[in-house]
């Protein structure tokens, strides 16, 4: 579908450009890609954080926002890229976690399943290139195909996902 390109692409963009121009010193302009114009939008990495803490009641940060964006705005302060793309790495291992979860809510009904696959794989994509494991980057590739019928059986995508997103979270932060 058109919507699932769109939102990979706006994530993928959004997060290359805030990576790129953090790793280029360039804070301002590393700033203004992760914050947006409007701060709470679903198309800026800083709003996608957003999403996620209102998903699951965890706005723990400065004045109730994402934990994840208030690390990031301090890496972005300090400007540590280093710490920018951990904390990257935790808000879409966030996104992958939660999409692998809809899944298996979801597995009865097929009407629904493509968009949340699509929308799992625009996540997974973003997260790929981070995630070595081969092990997990097969299960990941299968677990958000289009083209495959997703396993079912009590909450086996989203227990699958946990496991390989807690080991790569440990390797990145040292700790999950």
């Amino acid at each position: 579908k058109k919507e699932m390109l769109e939102k990979t692409v706006r994530d993928m963009v959004g997060v290359l450009a805030v990576v790129n121009a953090a790793e280029a010193g360039d804070w301002d302009k590393a700033a203004a890609y992760f914050y947006g114009s409007t701060g709470k939008s679903g198309s800026t990495t800083y709003g996608r954080a957003e999403k996620r803490c209102a998903n699951y009641g965890t706005c723990t940060g400065q004045g109730g926002e994402a934990a994840v964006n208030t690390a990031i705005g301090q890496a972005l302060t300090s400007k540590n890229s280093a710490d920018i793309i951990k904390q990257l790495k935790v808000l879409y291992s966030q996104n992958v976690l939660r999409y692998a979860n809809l899944i298996d809510q979801k597995i009865g009904a097929p009407e629904d399943l493509i968009e949340i696959i699509g929308e799992g794989q625009a996540f997974w994509r973003i997260l790929k290139p981070w995630l070595t494991d081969a092990d997990a980057r097969k299960v990941f590739d299968r677990m958000f195909s289009t083209v495959y019928t997703p396993q079912a059986a009590n909450n086996y995508n989203y227990c699958i996902a946990k496991k390989y997103i807690d080991a790569f979270l440990t390797s990145t932060m040292g700790t999950a």
